[in-house]
């Protein structure tokens, strides 16, 4: 009988409902591993709750009577990224052992994720019309990162802050301290006393809005923004689309990406109408500060009405994305290899 052998650690902080989605998500693929695998002994591998420093102890957990022969390595990865395995001294030190190694998650090998599966269950019956256009664009920033500071600095010089709503870790730029520097922190305070499971975590006064995977916010923020602008995790992932890149499709919203170009590669593979397409601006896909800030110069010489108009313009393509979403939130949990999400446009 063939195994599954799991290796690291699952998520068992709070929120717990977070750590219940990562469980059925690995309980899913051991089973689909042992069900199609054509190896004997198969190591499943969960990378992202353990010590990245560690790594050169981590070939020990291959037993030695496990050869090349009748076992392979499955790495995987269903919240952070998993990529930077792939340039490990674990990973390399496999290969050259003869061992056949492919990751799952955030992968090129076989991406998947239970993102989806997670925000349509918190966010199905919430009304997300856009109701007014307030604001031009929402761009949530919470730890300090290159491609973040490079965006923010962007909007800045270009004097486009105040056309938006912006969020940074205080004390890097006074003028959003000023302006967003106490962002939904009494939000956070009522979510606490509503869902006490999923907002238990106490509040981190040096970010301007709290830890917020589930939800897109105060809604009195959202439903009066025209563009979301999504500043994703990390720059140099070309697969992680975390429930940031989500939350403007399961909210209805045009949006654009600031992080690695590839992550449009990734969406459209899933299906998705990407920033280029719902802008007809191929430079969008780029993903770059650039593209953004050339985007919002010509946004800002349209007023409300002509916004509105353009919104709508864009609604079949805005509409068609919520659905994909929703095929994916409701698909097959239990098929999680050789992109099960995917389908091309």
């Amino acid at each position: 009988m063939k195994q599954v052998i799991f290796m690291g650690r699952l998520y068992t902080c709070d929120p717990q409902d977070i750590y219940l989605y990562e469980q059925q998500w690995v309980d899913n693929l051991k089973n689909e591993i042992q069900n199609t695998s054509s190896y004997q002994f198969n190591y499943l591998i969960n990378i992202t709750w353990i010590d990245r420093d560690q790594q050169d102890y981590w070939i020990n957990w291959i037993d030695e009577a496990h050869a090349p022969n009748n076992c392979k390595i499955w790495i995987s990865g269903s919240i952070d990224s998993v990529e930077w395995i792939t340039n490990s001294n674990f990973y390399k030190t496999l290969e050259q052992r003869g061992y056949e190694v492919t990751t799952i998650g955030y992968s090129k090998h076989h991406w998947h994720s239970w993102f989806p599966y997670y925000l349509y269950d918190k966010n199905q019956t919430i009304n997300t019309t856009l109701q007014n256009i307030k604001y031009l664009y929402l761009n949530y920033n919470r730890k300090p990162k290159h491609h973040r500071f490079l965006l923010v600095d962007k909007l800045r010089d270009h004097n486009l802050l105040h056309l938006g709503y912006v969020t940074f870790q205080q004390g890097y730029y006074p003028m959003l301290d000023e302006l967003t520097g106490n962002t939904e922190l009494h939000f956070h305070d009522e979510k606490v006393k509503s869902e006490p499971d999923l907002y238990i975590k106490p509040k981190d006064l040096k970010y301007s809005r709290p830890e917020d995977v589930s939800s897109l916010g105060n809604l009195d923020i959202w439903n009066n923004t025209y563009l979301i602008i999504v500043s994703e995790t990390e720059f140099y992932d070309p697969y992680h689309l975390s429930e940031k890149t989500w939350k403007p499709i399961i909210g209805s919203r045009p949006f654009v990406l600031n992080g690695n170009y590839t992550m449009t590669s990734v969406l459209k593979k899933l299906g998705f109408y990407t920033p280029s397409m719902l802008f007809d601006n191929e430079d969008l896909d780029s993903c770059s500060a650039d593209s953004i800030i050339e985007l919002l110069q010509y946004l800002k010489t349209l007023n409300n009405e002509q916004l509105m108009n353009l919104y709508n313009k864009q609604l079949p393509m805005i509409e068609y994305n919520y659905k994909r979403f929703v095929e994916i939130a409701t698909g097959d949990r239990t098929k999680i290899l050789n992109w099960s999400q995917s389908k091309m446009l």
